[in-house]
């Protein structure tokens, strides 16, 4: 597991520049994702103020491996617990962006 975020911390070093997405339909997510790659963009952030952002990061991280995907805008406590549940890294779908406040609950 540690090896797993070794590599991911490294890649993420590496790059001063990701892409915010806000996915509306959950379809969009692995022709976006192909056209990050493709433009050299190996990172992006996908906020959670859509219905289609669980399963846009979830098609994402299922299709495009070379592809690190954030989940952002997580507010909610239960938006946690799905960004988490998606996670190739075993902590969250890779790193999540939320107000520091829900992580002092308990869930």
């Amino acid at each position: 597991m540690y090896d797993k975020w070794i590599q991911f911390l490294v890649k993420l070093a590496n790059w001063e520049l990701y892409r915010l997405l806000k996915i509306e339909n959950e379809k969009d997510a692995i022709p976006l994702g192909k056209a990050l790659i493709d433009g050299n963009l190996p990172i992006t952030e996908i906020t959670f103020r859509t219905e289609a952002a669980e399963q846009a990061i979830k098609n994402i991280t299922t299709n495009i491996p070379d592809l690190l995907v954030g989940a952002g805008t997580v507010l909610k406590v239960e938006q946690v617990k799905k960004a988490v549940g998606l996670s190739r890294y075993g902590m969250n779908a890779v790193f999540i962006n939320c107000i520091p406040h829900i992580f002092s609950r308990r869930f």
